[in-house]
């Protein structure tokens, strides 16, 4: 049907009347990532005892490792939340990443899959992050995230993140608008500006696959990716068996027409590393 009517086929996600049509009628449709393609998952909780004041979650190191095996994953980033800011001082906290940091490296490396040390971090309400000046040392990667305030004004959120966004180590903006579908709408903020900051720094954009949150929106992604934006489709795992959420988050970036060269965690070991 569409060789009949001189036009490149046209998948399902794409047909939204986003200019798919002009596209296919030239043969230049994006060649869309596929959950083929993906070889990471970069943001995932562990139930290590990090002293969070979020959930933590259910699975260890070792058992998420072994099903990340099982996925035939390349590498692997662990994403614990940050430890709680109060009632711990500074130097707790900095003990805790480095106890945490020795347990990873003595514990998992023997396993065989390559894996980074990250950290799922609060951005503040004035856009400081939840970690004390030091902490960042017993890390790989940060993936900045706000928890809380969300009904900032505009402006004023835009100021948070883009401040938060040029913190050593952050390299990842979590589930970016906040949203949790049908209880709460994601926060305002003006993505535009946020997506050249994101651009400038040589950053990566979540779309995180868990079904309640599909962080980015479609839209935003459809949006995100005209300024040829990085991305990281990530499950925001809990336990194990949710490194099967992949999926979702997948089919949410095909939507906004993101091709796998876009995607962070389809690259290899070494070119993944290179812009780490």
């Amino acid at each position: 049907l569409y060789e009949f009517l001189g036009l490149s086929y046209i998948p399902p996600e794409l047909r939204e009347d986003r200019g798919e049509v002009e596209l296919a009628k030239l043969y230049k449709l994006p060649k869309l990532v596929n959950l083929q393609d993906i070889k990471s998952d970069l943001h995932i909780h562990s139930s290590y005892q990090i002293q969070t004041s979020h959930d933590i979650g259910e699975s260890s190191y070792e058992n998420l490792i072994l099903y990340a095996i099982n996925k035939n994953y390349k590498y692997i980033g662990f994403s614990d939340h940050n430890p709680k800011i109060t009632g711990l001082n500074n130097k707790d906290i900095i003990s805790i990443l480095k106890a945490r940091k020795e347990y990873i490296d003595q514990k998992i490396k023997p396993l065989g899959l390559p894996y980074f040390i990250g950290l799922e971090v609060d951005i503040r309400p004035d856009g400081e992050l939840a970690l004390p000046p030091g902490g960042e040392k017993y890390l790989d990667y940060i993936i900045a995230s706000i928890h809380s305030s969300f009904n900032q004004p505009q402006e004023e959120m835009t100021e948070r993140i883009i401040r938060a966004l040029r913190q050593p180590k952050v390299k990842i903006l979590g589930h970016p608008v906040g949203r949790i579908i049908g209880e709460r709408d994601g926060v305002k903020a003006d993505w535009f500006r946020i997506f050249k900051e994101i651009k400038k720094n040589n950053q990566a954009i979540e779309i995180n696959s868990y079904p309640y949150r599909l962080d980015l929106p479609d839209d935003l992604i459809f949006e995100a990716n005209k300024y040829n934006l990085l991305f990281s489709i990530n499950t925001d795992a809990h336990k194990a068996s949710q490194l099967d959420l992949m999926e979702f988050g997948v089919s949410q970036a095909r939507r906004g027409f993101v091709s796998a060269p876009r995607v962070i965690n389809t690259w290899s070991y070494d070119k993944f590393v290179t812009w780490l």
